[in-house]
C-alpha cells in the first residue's frame, strides 16, 4: 500500500482594498508612508471589534454602543460605517493589496501583517492599523497609468472599499507605470 500524496492546501485568492486614510478628516499618509502602515479610524472601538466569536449583526451593534451619539438616528451610517470596519479587521489578509488614493494618483502596498491596536495613538484617531510593504519603491502610481474602471473606482470616497475585481488592472498600472507606458484605448480592449 503506497502512502497518499500530502495534501496540498488550496491557495487563497489575493484580494485587493482602496483605504482612505484620513481617519476624523485628517490625512496621515505622510506619517503611514514612513511607518508602513494604512490606517482607518473608529479608535475608541479600542480592540473589541477584533474578536473573532462576533459574527456582524453583534460587531454592528458593538460599533453602535461605542459611538452612540453618531448612529442612534442614522441606521445607513452606522451600515457604511460597519462595511469599512469589517473589511479592514475582518476580509484583509496578509498579501492583500492595499491602495491608498491621493489626487491623480495612488499608493500601492501589499499587506504584511494582520490588524494592530495601538492604545497611544486613540486621541489622534489612528489606532488601527496594518502593516504594509509599499510597492512601486514607495512612490506613488499615476492615474494616467490606470485603465478606466480603476479611474473610476479610485473617485469613490469610502473609506475602506474592495476593488478584487480590479486586481489586474492594478498590477497593469503597477507594470506600465515601471514602465513610463501609459494604457490607450486599444490595449485595454
Amino acid at each position: 500500500c503506497e502512502p497518499l500524496p500530502p495534501i496540498k492546501k488550496k491557495k487563497m485568492n489575493q484580494q485587493s482594498f482602496i483605504i482612505r486614510c484620513a481617519p476624523s478628516g485628517i490625512n496621515r499618509l505622510d506619517e503611514l508612508l514612513e511607518k508602513n502602515q494604512i490606517v482607518i479610524g473608529w479608535s475608541h472601538t479600542k480592540d473589541e471589534l477584533f474578536n473573532q466569536s462576533l459574527d456582524r449583526d453583534e460587531f454592528k451593534q458593538r460599533l453602535k454602543e461605542i459611538y452612540h451619539p453618531n448612529y442612534e438616528n442614522n441606521p445607513y451610517s452606522l451600515g457604511q460605517a460597519t462595511g469599512y470596519m469589517w473589511r479592514f479587521i475582518r476580509e484583509m489578509r496578509i498579501g492583500d493589496l492595499a491602495i491608498v488614493p491621493i489626487p491623480r494618483a495612488f499608493y500601492l502596498g501589499e499587506i504584511t501583517s494582520d490588524t494592530i491596536y495601538l492604545e497611544d495613538k486613540v486621541e489622534v484617531d489612528t489606532a488601527i492599523r496594518r502593516n504594509v510593504r509599499w510597492l512601486n519603491d514607495g512612490k506613488p502610481i499615476q492615474r494616467d497609468y490606470c485603465g478606466a474602471g480603476l479611474v473610476s473606482r479610485l473617485k469613490y470616497q469610502g473609506t475602506c472599499v474592495s476593488a478584487t475585481d480590479l486586481i489586474e488592472d492594478i498590477k497593469l498600472a503597477l507594470e506600465s507605470s515601471k514602465k513610463k507606458r501609459k494604457p490607450n484605448f486599444k490595449n485595454q480592449l
